[in-house]
């Protein structure tokens, strides 16, 4: 076997350092129930982990550093090798390049963010998010008014939520649920703060659902499937779309449902006989 180079080997470690925090901000952004707030959290925790390389080496360039070796074998070194300035070169360049094409995240739509409690302060929750919930009002004020929602009461209903929220929720702030929220305090006068933050929770965070909608009616709708009409193309895309998964789908519910129509009970019947024939 050919000698390795610690050159060569230097510089897939430190790919692979950066590359990891990107592949799960990936995956998370091709969630399905993904929301603008939570993806401007996922964003901010991924470029604070990449800026924390620029102070601290992981433990798998330390050795390699260290042993100059790997899995047993020997590194030959035909030069100097430094680390550090390529992980500060390759992390500038992609928080760069993340705070461009997440640009709107951070002025746009920042003001979701209060829709998720895991953003929320554990102290101080008294003037927490009124800027933002301002912002809202004023993007959604005709959608608001449409739904009865009261706009001069929203300032107040937002300070009585988070006082509920905080009291109740004081030590599970991170994992409470908007569902939980509404179970608890939807018979105290705070309907309209809650309908707002659902409306900022449907809103798309990324055309994943899109995206996935395509493959899926290439899918359905293919060459030797040309004369599948829109409204039965429609109600297969929904089946696909919409069910549950294959591995969480009970049908029971389904099968008696079969079983209690009179075509079914005739065909069964008709079987019977045929089977004492």
């Amino acid at each position: 076997m050919q000698d390795l180079s610690l050159q060569v080997l230097g510089l897939g470690v430190p790919h692979l350092d950066v590359l990891n925090p990107l592949v799960r901000l990936s995956l998370f952004l091709q969630s399905r129930d993904v929301t603008l707030a939570d993806v401007h959290l996922m964003v901010r925790s991924t470029v604070s982990h990449l800026e924390s390389l620029k102070e601290k080496k992981s433990e798998a360039l330390l050795k390699l550093e260290e042993t100059k070796e790997v899995a047993g074998m020997p590194l030959t070194a035909t030069g100097p090798f430094n680390s550090g300035s390529l992980i500060n070169k390759m992390v500038t360049d992609m928080t760069k390049a993340i705070s461009i094409r997440f640009a709107d995240l951070w002025d746009e739509v920042k003001f979701t963010e209060i829709a998720n409690l895991r953003n929320w302060p554990l102290e101080e929750l008294k003037d927490y998010g009124c800027d933002h919930l301002d912002v809202a009002m004023d993007r959604f004020k005709n959608t608001l008014v449409q739904q009865g929602v009261h706009l001069d009461e929203l300032q107040d209903q937002w300070t009585l939520l988070k006082t509920l929220v905080h009291k109740k929720y004081v030590n599970k702030l991170t994992t409470a649920k908007w569902t939980q929220l509404w179970s608890s305090f939807s018979d105290m006068g705070i309907q309209d703060i809650l309908t707002l933050m659902d409306l900022l929770r449907t809103l798309p965070a990324t055309s994943v659902a899109n995206e996935a909608s395509f493959n899926q009616m290439k899918l359905t709708k293919t060459n030797r499937r040309q004369r599948l009409s829109n409204m039965h193309l429609n109600d297969c895309m929904v089946i696909q779309l919409e069910s549950a998964d294959i591995l969480d789908f009970d049908p029971t519910s389904a099968v008696n449902k079969w079983m209690i129509l009179d075509w079914f009970r005739e065909l069964c019947n008709k079987a019977q006989i045929l089977c004492i024939g």
